[in-house]
């Protein structure tokens, strides 16, 4: 079942799975449209997706990345 996630209202809107498998390995893919993997299992991508957002967010927080005020 999918549900609107924090912020959202109305319908939920199509989207794909993130973790997926292929010829017995497995991948996450990201906005960016960039492929992550193999993987040897669904538990290994599953944490190495968590890694990988993690260090995203650490990187877009740093203060160098924060826009100038005006």
């Amino acid at each position: 079942m999918k549900s609107n996630r924090f912020g959202e209202n109305g319908p939920v809107p199509y989207r794909t799975e993130r973790i997926y498998n292929v010829g017995g390995e497995w991948f996450f893919s990201v906005r960016k449209g960039h492929e992550q993997g193999p993987f040897v299992s669904d538990e290994e991508a599953k944490a190495a997706m968590v890694a990988f957002i993690s260090e995203q967010l650490l990187i877009e927080n740093l203060p160098n990345n924060k826009p100038e005020p005006k």
